[in-house]
């Protein structure tokens, strides 16, 4: 998967009470990582436009990674 498609966008939703960070790729969002536990989770949205989502191992722990640094610094 091509990752300079994607994009982390840190978004205030009204049914959460904390910041999450959106994870979109393409203009669709699959997933975000939240905190509103006391550590943060991960939920994964299945596509609306695709089957299945693919990444490496290695790209997911580099999205995942960069997620929760922007997330914990905003």
């Amino acid at each position: 998967m091509d990752l300079k498609d994607r994009r982390i966008a840190i978004a205030s939703p009204d049914d959460r009470e904390r910041l999450v960070a959106e994870l979109w790729y393409d203009g669709e969002i699959w997933g975000e990582v939240n905190q509103e536990q006391d550590e943060l989770a991960i939920e994964i949205y299945p596509s609306k436009s695709r089957g299945a989502w693919r990444f490496t191992l290695a790209e997911l722990e580099r999205i995942l990674q960069e997620a929760k640094e922007t997330l914990m610094t905003s």
